[in-house]
């Protein structure tokens, strides 16, 4: 089995994950046993055209970022080296609620930075959500893996699971301390659940996720404690991470006798509708019915039956291209791409001429051979974003044009609306919480969020 790298983040921000950044992130190398190897903290300021908003900074309390020694740069360039040598042998990337939050901001910044976006899922490493992994166990296994309540209900928040297993929460909402109930976390799973725990960690890939979601049976569930079997709707020409999955609860042969007419109507009533589509790229809160067999859960249900019926969908191909054929005018999400920092999913990859400047990029001294380099991108998106670099690391030696460019971005993004922070609503919204707090603590994060938004607004 694989090691595992566990990380999480702190945020100038929750909303806008185009424009919002990182300021703290921690991560913790362990073995495959989960015994920590290494482990990083690291904390940065924020870059001059991030708006930091309020309620963020009073849950990471983190106001020591305005006085930060690294900048964005350095320290997504030092998160980057740390994971490239803790993989030299494949890894699992695990995190909570990651593949929604974390992940896509650590894409988002490694591609701002002109570093690999992707090191996570590529190469051998794979990555792993908790926070989905939790519903089957609710589901299935209440009476052996405690869940805790808050307010009288159940809780799936991280900092509960981490009290519920008697570790120390004072510093929640930091980023390494995050790690740590993270790990522990898993290691519970691991100790109380093996049989689920390796079911967890098998196949990961998106790929191999695919075969096993479309050759075997497995188990859908909620948070709420409700399942259904399912299986994948395999086909040789998708390529989408957007797939759907057949709930077997429904017999696939009444639908092969519909007409085409019916069998839009039946796809049309939530009631009658046996798909749910789901993002095969992102951790699911799945597991295989014999995996619960092999634990001895009784569900209830004819496993001769849903047998039946998977056989049925794995001979009539001409059934699913009609489920697919429905179903193929559904919207897939698109992704904004005005901005620069908007354009990781619709920019492509970059060719090996533009990689090999990138290297040599990260490697200059001095901001000579910088700019000599960025002359030499022809994408404006990568030049836009090696010019900022090159300002954050040689302020006082960068061209005059470079620093203007870059103060045209700071005002911009206070003064201008669009899809980032809006600086204005922000600081109504500081000095509303700031009337209304009495802690001194807490006024002083409020206070500090009013000063570096107003000292940046014309």
């Amino acid at each position: 089995m694989n090691n595992f790298i566990f990380y999480d983040t702190e945020t100038t921000g929750l909303e806008e994950r185009d424009f919002i950044q990182i300021i703290q992130i921690g991560s913790i190398y362990t073995n495959s046993d989960l015994k920590t190897i290494d482990e990083i903290d690291l904390l940065c300021r924020p870059l001059p055209w991030t708006l930091v908003t309020p309620k963020a900074l009073l849950v990471n309390k983190k106001i020591e970022i305005f006085d930060a020694q690294l900048t964005h740069y350095v320290f997504m360039k030092k998160i980057r080296d740390t994971w490239m040598k803790w993989t030299q042998k494949p890894a699992v990337f695990v995190t909570y609620n990651g593949m929604f939050f974390d992940e896509e901001l650590i894409r988002r910044q490694f591609f701002w930075n002109l570093m690999d976006p992707y090191m996570t899922n590529t190469d051998g490493n794979t990555r792993l959500d908790l926070l989905p992994k939790l519903a089957p166990i609710y589901t299935f296994y209440r009476d052996q893996f405690f869940f805790p309540t808050v307010n009288g209900k159940v809780s799936f928040k991280l900092e509960a699971f981490a009290k519920a297993l008697n570790i120390e929460t004072a510093n929640a909402h930091d980023a390494l301390t995050d790690c740590i109930f993270l790990k522990e976390l898993l290691k519970s799973i691991k100790d109380k659940l093996p049989n689920y725990f390796i079911d967890m960690m098998e196949k990961l890939q998106k790929n191999e996720q695919a075969e096993r979601l479309s050759t075997e049976i497995n188990i859908f569930t909620t948070r709420t404690g409700k399942y259904f079997p399912f299986l994948l709707l395999d086909h040789e020409n998708l390529n989408s991470n957007k797939r759907y999955i057949y709930n077997l609860n429904f017999d696939p042969i009444v639908l092969l006798n519909h007409s085409l007419n019916e069998l839009k109507q039946c796809l049309l009533d939530k009631d009658t509708n046996p798909l749910k589509k789901i993002n095969i790229s992102h951790t699911q809160p799945v597991i295989k019915l014999s995996t619960l067999e092999a634990d001895n859960i009784d569900l209830e249900i004819d496993r001769l039956e849903l047998e039946k019926r998977k056989n049925f969908i794995e001979q009539n191909p001409e059934l699913i291209e009609r489920i697919l054929a429905i179903t193929s005018t559904d919207a897939e999400k698109s992704y904004d791409h005005d901005y620069p920092e908007q354009m990781i999913y619709s920019m492509g990859f970059p060719d090996q001429y533009t990689k090999d400047i990138f290297k040599k990029f990260h490697e200059c001294e001095n901001a000579k051979d910088c700019m000599e380099l960025i002359n030499r991108i022809d994408n404006k998106v990568y030049s836009e974003f090696a010019s900022r670099i090159c300002a954050q690391r040689y302020p006082n030696d960068v061209p005059e044009v470079v620093l203007r460019n870059c103060k045209n971005l700071i005002s911009q993004r206070f003064n201008e609306e669009g899809p980032w922070p809006k600086a204005k609503t922000y600081l109504a919204e500081s000095k509303k919480l700031l009337e209304s707090a009495t802690d001194s603590n807490e006024r002083k994060l409020i206070g500090t969020v009013i000063n570096s938004i107003e000292s940046n607004l014309s």
